[in-house]
């Protein structure tokens, strides 16, 4: 993964086109995901998990991990790459995925009020490629946006949505 920009992106850069269509994962790479998921079923795990998700053409299940996961959970990835009946590639990201969502699920618990220049806060994911937060809200602009960063922090990103969605991904 390559290393942070210095420059934080500009307001237009935060905005993330609609999500993506993917190719259905095999067989193969479901019961991997599954397997993934077994490692990290145990809550304490959440300092080093950052998510999985498949890759576009839907053959790999990638695996973001922070640092320090070899001393955690070595092992069980170490076994786990070594017989899934999927490839693993195991990426080292900034954020877990409890960090990241931390500030969203602050807010939507606490009643979804939130000033974001106009806009109403819709849904909120993590993008796994980017690491980072992603909410949609229903009005895009530089104002919003702007908003958006003072509110959940420089590692977001923003979707604009019609209408109110459950939390995903």
């Amino acid at each position: 993964m390559a290393a942070p920009s210095e420059e934080a992106p500009s307001w237009q850069d935060r905005v993330l086109p609609d999500r993506p269509a993917v190719d259905e994962p095999t067989p193969a790479v479901l019961t991997t995901a599954g397997l993934v998921s077994e490692v990290f079923a145990d809550p304490s795990l959440e300092e080093v998990w950052a998510q999985y998700h498949y890759t576009d053409d839907g053959g790999r299940v990638v695996l973001n991990l922070v640092a320090g996961w070899e001393d955690i959970v070595g092992d069980e990835v170490r076994e786990l790459i070594a017989t899934a009946p999927a490839p693993v590639e195991v990426r080292e990201v900034e954020h877990s995925f409890h960090e990241l969502m931390q500030p969203a699920l602050d807010i939507m618990f606490a009643g979804g009020d939130v000033d974001l220049a106009g806009a109403a806060l819709t849904s909120g994911s993590i993008d796994p490629e980017l690491n980072a937060l992603v909410i949609g809200m229903t009005e895009v602009s530089e104002a919003s946006v702007t908003a958006a960063v003072e509110t959940f922090g420089p590692d977001v990103y923003v979707r604009q949505e019609g209408q109110a969605q459950l939390l995903s991904d």
